[in-house]
């Protein structure tokens, strides 16, 4: 129980991270704040989510469809 709370709280904290980091950059080069980097995090989140509950897509496999919903998106 313990490995599996460090594995997902590592997980959580680089998502953290990662969104910190765009808002860093984004205000570095534009001197703005720009929130919809979080909007476009929840948006992947419940899209997959979605994706795996109605259509019973596995939640640990390979996405494949990854890439495709990420070029839909325009990111």
């Amino acid at each position: 129980m313990l490995i599996s709370a460090i594995i997902s709280g590592l997980g959580l904290g680089s998502m953290y991270g990662l969104i910190a980091l765009g808002f860093h950059v984004t205000y570095v080069v534009s001197g703005t704040v720009n929130f919809s980097q979080g909007s476009a995090m929840m948006l992947g989140a419940v899209l997959g989510y979605t994706f795996a509950v109605t259509l019973g897509w596995p939640l640990r496999s390979p996405r494949p469809w990854r890439l495709p919903c990420a070029h839909c998106s325009g990111r």
